[in-house]
């Protein structure tokens, strides 16, 4: 029974994500009691060692090594095109953006219906 003590019980269920507000008279959609959802977000991951840990830990989980393709051999022709398109520090910025925030922005160009570019839009802080 002594092992018991060490037991924690976390309640999430009390949890509740912020209200989504379409305000008519603005042009823009207000996330959170005050609009600072996502200020929240950043200033529990940069205040927080543990936070911040645990989601560039997830990061690191996701992003592996980089995106690779499983059929580079035999296309490779396309295997150079994808990596010409999504460099490496962006797929991690992605990535981090997605987990941190819930959401990530790339802005992508097509030309004649060939996509010709993808690009990371900075997000609401510098990392």
């Amino acid at each position: 029974m002594e092992d018991n003590k060490h037991i924690r019980v976390v309640n999430l269920a009390a949890y509740q994500t912020p209200v989504v507000k379409e305000e008519y008279n603005r042009d823009w959609v207000s996330y959170g009691e005050s609009n600072d959802y996502f200020q929240n977000l950043i200033d529990n991951y940069l205040g927080s060692p543990t936070n911040s840990r645990c989601i560039n830990g997830i990061i690191d989980m996701i992003y592996g090594r980089g995106l690779e393709a499983l059929d580079r051999m035999d296309k490779p022709e396309m295997y150079l095109e994808m990596k010409k398109l999504l460099n490496k520090k962006q797929i991690k910025r992605i990535v981090h953006d997605y987990k941190m925030l819930g959401q990530a922005a790339i802005q992508y160009l097509t030309i004649k219906e060939r996509l010709e570019s993808l690009k990371y839009l900075i997000s609401l802080w510098k990392h």
